[in-house]
């Protein structure tokens, strides 16, 4: 049977994933009779987590910045000063974290993310790969040789997101993809998904991964301004 034609028989309005309604159960389950990751990404993750000691106790998190905020119509942009204010808020509330996985294209947010890791004891890890450094999308900046650098390296990252036991970003359909790959995960975005098309709501996965809210007041109120236009909300 041609996946493709089971997602448009499923879904015959559109082709954003809306069928699943946020099940991320019978996500995976269309995804795992379907694909496979190659050894080339998994057998290498899962020696990185092995080594490092990631899943329970570990938090994943994604930022995206600067390509956020060229396409905003999409979701409403989070500052790095934002993401770690909800992150300190998140920990607050989450007294077994002990490690962080970190997956950005932003060198400075990494930079900030590795000082605010030493100052709260936790362990930092990340891949190694480019990331801009100036303000610009990398993947608008780069020969087009490198395309297939730069997928395996995003498929690198979402595998090793799925991995861990907690995962907090702004809106990105990469991080909400590893809830597909592992839906045990518990994944929580703190940015608005604008995106609407059927009255079945947002565009699955990214649409349909749970909202953190927060603890204490001010984050609460700095989280309602970010989530103000998500599709839930109209």
């Amino acid at each position: 049977v041609s996946f493709e034609d089971l997602h448009w028989h499923l879904n015959p309005n559109d082709g954003a994933g809306r069928h699943f309604k946020g099940d991320f159960n019978l996500a995976n389950k269309y995804w795992s009779s379907y694909f496979r990751l190659t050894p080339v990404v998994t057998d290498m993750v899962d020696e990185y987590c092995k080594e490092r000691n990631l899943g329970a106790n570990t938090l994943a998190l994604h930022y995206r910045g600067t390509d956020q905020y060229s396409i905003h119509n999409e979701s409403t942009p989070v500052t790095i000063d934002e993401f770690l204010l909800v992150l300190e808020d998140f920990l607050f509330g989450h007294t077994d974290i002990k490690r962080v996985f970190a997956a950005s294209d932003e060198e400075p947010f990494m930079v900030r993310l590795d000082e605010f890791c030493k100052a709260h004891g936790l362990e930092m890890f990340m891949h190694d790969h480019d990331r801009a450094k100036d303000g610009r999308q990398t993947y608008l900046s780069h020969p087009p040789e490198k395309n297939k650098i730069f997928a395996y390296e995003a498929i690198r990252d979402c595998y090793t997101l799925s991995r861990c036991h907690y995962c907090l970003s702004n809106f990105s359909a990469l991080s909400a993809w590893s809830k597909v790959l592992n839906p045990e995960l518990l994944s929580y975005r703190i940015s608005s998904c604008k995106i609407q098309g059927t009255d079945r709501g947002g565009a699955f996965p990214h649409g349909w991964a749970p909202k953190y809210l927060g603890n204490r007041p001010e984050v609460q109120e700095l989280l309602k301004r970010l989530q103000s236009e998500d599709w839930q909300l109209r």
